[in-house]
């Protein structure tokens, strides 16, 4: 994927990369008291970082990149979307999990949810009448096909929906898929598929029907990918970034190459 400025701020993204290591810091901490007795002190967030490395590329490769990392688009931080949350889930993990406010619209928070295939998630949303609810908007790419999913359950059906925008944040079209799910069983898990319309920018999810829902997932993939904690992180700053040279030609546009190395650090309240 290239470089990605739209309206969600700064979106870094690479057309070419070698290898991406992702790494959380360590949540726990532990103590041993005077008497024996080890104790752990959890956080509820583990900051992430990326390990990204870009080998052998041409200038065309990171031009946008570059551009980036030495201010040209703006100051840090910068949101993230790495290969693998592309094919995994793109929401951040509090999205993904449906925590308290992190979406947007009618219902409320409610508590653990048995879903079809057996799992209880601890976060769901509770919408007696079954108006609608938005999850965040997410950045597209003209001509990859994106598909959301959510489980759920209404009277006899609940409806999912891509509204696709432009930079400006008006409406371009709007794509809708219907699921069978009653409340008389464990929710179902449905998504939608499409294509993003000439001028899109970004795309916002919409679900209406549901009186319960669980575990959202969005990515850049015609298929609905099984469902994992979300991948998305919204600021990053880069450091320790290193170049190196392999081949400068004058003549030869192809001879012109090298590779970089960097590190994404996640900031602020993850």
């Amino acid at each position: 994927m290239t470089t990605y400025l739209g309206p969600l701020g700064n979106l870094i993204g690479f057309e070419k990369m070698s290898g991406e290591q992702i790494e959380a810091a360590d949540n726990a901490r532990f103590k041993t008291t005077l008497a024996g007795v080890q104790k752990a002190q959890l956080s509820s967030t583990a900051p992430r970082s990326w390990q990204v490395d870009i080998n052998a590329a041409g200038p065309g490769h990171i031009g946008h990149l570059t551009g980036l990392l030495a201010g040209l688009y703006g100051p840090p931080p910068w949101l993230y979307i790495g290969p693998w949350a592309q094919v995994t889930n793109m929401f951040t993990p509090q999205v993904s999990t449906l925590a308290p406010g992190t979406w947007t619209g009618t219902g409320m928070a409610g508590g653990p949810l048995l879903l079809a295939d057996g799992t209880m998630p601890r976060y769901s949303i509770a919408n007696t009448a079954g108006t609608a609810f938005y999850l965040p908007a997410m950045p597209v790419v003209l001509g990859v096909p994106v598909t959301a999913s959510i489980w759920g359950a209404g009277d006899t059906e609940f409806s999912l929906s891509l509204i696709f925008r432009d930079a400006a944040g008006t409406t371009l079209d709007t794509i809708t898929n219907r699921v069978q799910a009653t409340m008389a069983e464990p929710p179902r898990r449905g998504s939608v598929t499409a294509t993003p319309p000439p001028g899109s920018a970004d795309v916002r999810v919409r679900v209406t029907g549901a009186k319960v829902a669980a575990l959202p997932a969005f990515t850049w993939t015609r298929d609905m990918a099984p469902w994992v904690v979300g991948e998305g992180v919204p600021k990053v700053v880069a450091r320790g970034l290193s170049k190196a040279v392999l081949l400068a030609s004058r003549e030869k546009a192809l001879l012109r190459r090298l590779s970089l190395n960097f590190t994404l650090e996640e900031v602020g309240n993850a």
